[in-house]
């Protein structure tokens, strides 16, 4: 849940690193809270010390978790 859930009060936005601030600012002129959970830049993913590994891994068991789910091959 600390990752991936979106109640209706909350979501996850990704953007570029160079346009962190604009969105940051914009949300605040808003009066909308934000929380940076993590940075993906390069070949690697980061989250609050969550998460820290290849982004082909991230992305291999993304696209691999489905499939294994319903006992097909990928």
């Amino acid at each position: 849940d600390a990752l991936f859930n979106e109640a209706p009060s909350r979501v996850v936005v990704a953007v570029p690193p160079d346009n962190v601030p604009l969105v940051e600012n914009m949300a605040a002129a808003l009066e909308v809270p934000t929380v940076r959970l993590g940075l993906a830049t390069g070949d690697r993913i980061s989250i609050k010390g969550l998460v820290d590994g290849s982004l082909a891994d991230a992305r291999a068991r993304f696209d691999d978790r489905l499939p294994e789910a319903m006992g097909v091959g990928s």
